[in-house]
């Protein structure tokens, strides 16, 4: 049978997004290389027969993003983004291992 999943993650953390192209006639203007340190929590949901099976973690890891913003305006750009996190997990949810890796795909709005 198929079966539906819920994921819900929340990233604090601080870090930098570097935009190393200034030329705005270049056609790699907007282009952004950024970072950030923080704390990750999890909540992963998957309802199932017989009871939900739930599992949730959280823990210390880093982010790294590069993509591409168009700017609209002097002040707003929408972009995208790719992204690669690593958190060392805190609790021991699962035996199997001790922390996790996270590709993501990012839609971005800056006001700047």
């Amino acid at each position: 049978s198929i079966g539906t999943g819920y994921n819900f993650r929340m990233y604090l953390g601080f870090g930098s997004t570097f935009y190393p192209i200034q030329d705005k006639n270049s056609p790699l203007y907007g282009l952004f290389v950024g970072s950030s340190f923080g704390y990750t929590l999890f909540v992963a949901i998957s309802p199932g027969i017989g009871g939900p099976d739930n599992t949730g973690n959280g823990g210390i890891g880093f982010q790294v993003e590069v993509g591409k913003e168009w700017w609209m305006n002097d002040h707003f750009s929408i972009g995208v983004g790719l992204g690669f996190a690593h958190d060392g997990l805190v609790w021991k949810t699962a035996d199997s291992h001790k922390s996790d890796n996270i590709l993501s795909l990012s839609l971005r709005l800056t006001r700047g």
